[in-house]
């Protein structure tokens, strides 16, 4: 598991195109423009930006076997210091690997370091309330369902209602 620069945009986008219907399905704002080459080095170069002020992270996973080809991430986004210490996550897996438990694993290990090394305090997950596979790994992970927000993103035109779910530093 580790953070990619912009290099490895092509990997990245081939991951995208294998797994954009299987992904759309759940991820706001996927187009088929962010999936070209050009777009993706911008977005990358973005998120290292993003990284180095520390406001987000995104962790690629591979195979052993295929170090170089990516097979899922696990991102922190609004990561806040000070009193809050705290951000929400969001995980992704291509649709070939996906029920072998391998999202669960990058997940723990990505929350792991969030909590030991950047000393967060809590992490949210906000999860359509009909993506039953996502919800499965968050609540295997010990997280807490806090509620529902109603109608709190649109996906592919359509309001989605969401999961709350929250795990404190100490509880993974």
């Amino acid at each position: 598991m580790r953070t990619l620069d912009e290099s490895y945009a092509p990997a990245v986008c081939n991951f995208y195109n294998k797994n954009y219907d299987w992904l759309s399905a759940w991820e706001p704002n996927l187009s088929k423009h962010f999936l070209s080459i050009p777009a993706m080095e911008k977005f990358m170069k973005a998120e290292f930006k993003n990284m180095l002020l520390e406001t987000s992270l995104r962790y690629w996973f591979s195979l052993k076997t295929s170090p170089n080809i990516p097979i899922g991430s696990v991102n922190f986004q609004g990561i806040k210091k000070g009193v809050f210490k705290s951000c929400q996550i969001g995980y992704k897996i291509d649709r070939d690997f996906s029920g072998e438990g391998l999202t669960t694993e990058a997940v723990r290990c990505a929350i792991s370091h969030l909590f030991t090394d950047e000393k967060l305090h809590r992490i949210e997950a906000l999860i359509a309330t009909d993506n039953l596979i996502s919800i499965k790994v968050i609540e295997n992970l010990g997280f807490s369902k806090e509620g529902i927000k109603r109608e709190c993103v649109n996906i592919n035109g359509n309001w989605k209602n969401c999961f709350q779910y929250s795990l404190l530093n100490g509880e993974l």
